[in-house]
């Protein structure tokens, strides 16, 4: 099956273009959800840093 056959029978729909209300939504939940996990690479890292200074 080619991809034209698959477009042709509707199988994949095109995806509308999102409002910009939504796009404005999409943004921010991907800002805050690049923030967490910055915050919790830091947190990961300040403890990896923490356990390496207690070894002996």
């Amino acid at each position: 099956m080619t991809l034209r056959e698959i477009l042709e029978g509707g199988i994949i729909k095109p995806v509308k273009p999102l409002t910009p209300k939504q796009a404005e939504k999409r943004a921010d939940r991907r800002q805050q959800v690049q923030q967490r996990i910055a915050d919790e690479r830091t947190r990961s890292a300040a403890k990896i840093r923490d356990l390496k200074t207690e070894m002996p």
